[in-house]
């Protein structure tokens, strides 16, 4: 996040923006605003850096923002993720054997739906069976395009998503950007909330008396037979310092426990567990 938040592309030539979408030159243009400069600027951002990434034209400023993004947590200076990384994989191999496990992959899985690595193994080796066939097909489909018409000697990172998009709106005349203008946020929200009620009778109504950690932030009470059951903050868009990507967790999580529990455990454990962790009576 630290290096994310630390990088910024600023471009004031019209010619290096050509093929990126009006909608988001408008908000790159607001940025650069912001800080009192002309042009635009871009962030690693996903608002910013996806679409940049998937219709510039210009092959060296996908190659900035692919390099940039793709160094995150792990270049020369005070937030290199290295050592923490190392760290955790460490202490979870520590944890694993001190409570009878050969590995992390096995504390971890038993309580899931897995059950054990093996399960794990089998599942990723069918998918490639059956995956990796078409995988390939695709990725030579997007050599072939990238070395034939637009005469690219080798297809690097930077590349893939702008051919794949070229690909996609030369095959089926399919284009997301013309899409957006009939999926404003507010349309998007109804519907799933309309879908919400009817597939599990949940009703979400706005309430704007309740407290926000940030003023984007939209807050409402979710109701279901007349009761009250939850709040649902949404918090849609992107700032410095919060976390990017989309994503969910919960404030408050709940499970019921037994009437004849002896004690309460910080970790969900199962019959199967050789011993709960961090348990207090």
């Amino acid at each position: 996040m630290a290096d994310t938040n630390a990088f910024s592309l600023h471009i004031t030539e019209k010619e290096m923006v050509k093929g990126i979408p009006e909608t988001v030159l408008k908000t790159a243009e607001e940025k650069a605003k912001t800080e009192g400069k002309t042009g635009w600027v871009f962030t690693l951002d996903y608002p910013s850096y996806v679409p940049l990434m998937t219709y510039a034209e210009n092959r060296s400023l996908r190659e900035k923002m692919r390099v940039a993004f793709g160094k995150r947590g792990f270049q020369t200076n005070a937030n290199n993720n290295t050592h923490t990384l190392l760290e955790i994989v460490n202490l979870r191999q520590e944890r694993a054997q001190l409570l009878g496990y050969d590995s992390h992959a096995a504390f971890v899985l038993e309580n899931r739906m897995a059950k054990n690595e093996e399960t794990v193994l089998d599942f990723l080796s069918n998918l490639n069976v059956k995956a990796k066939p078409k995988a390939k097909k695709e990725w030579d489909e997007i050599v072939s395009y990238g070395k034939e018409k637009l005469g690219y000697s080798s297809i690097e990172k930077w590349d893939s998503a702008f051919i794949s998009e070229k690909i996609k709106q030369e095959k089926y005349a399919f284009n997301e950007e013309a899409l957006k203008p009939y999926f404003p946020l507010e349309a998007v929200l109804k519907g799933v909330f309309s879908v919400a009620k009817k597939l599990y009778g949940l009703e979400l109504i706005p309430n704007k008396e309740i407290p926000v950690y940030h003023k984007d932030v939209l807050t409402f009470e979710v109701i279901k037979n007349g009761e009250h059951h939850a709040v649902f903050y949404a918090d849609f868009h992107p700032r410095p310092g919060k976390r990017d990507g989309a994503w969910m967790t919960s404030f408050q999580p709940q499970k019921r426990r037994p009437k004849t529990s002896c004690c309460y455990c910080l970790q969900l454990c199962s019959p199967n567990r050789k011993q709960p962790l961090f348990t207090y009576l």
